[in-house]
């Protein structure tokens, strides 16, 4: 069975490749947080590519913002 979170963490190493010419994704993540930044409500609080890792955070707000963004 193939994994979420070995794909969320393929993607963000992508996504640094792609931007970085390097896979890192620590510097992949850094960058969609400053990318986002300007339309999320709350700070995210986000460590690895899962998603579901205990130490990311994100509030309902943001959560919410997400959904209007998509939507729109």
């Amino acid at each position: 069975q193939d994994s979420d979170n070995g794909i969320a963490e393929a993607l963000l190493a992508m996504i640094s490749q792609k931007k970085f010419n390097e896979m890192n994704i620590d510097k992949a993540i850094e960058s969609l947080k400053a990318n986002w930044g300007n339309w999320l409500t709350d700070p995210i609080e986000w460590v690895d590519g899962s998603g579901i890792s205990r130490y990311n955070m994100v509030t309902s707000r943001t959560l919410i913002a997400v959904l209007k963004k998509i939507y729109s």
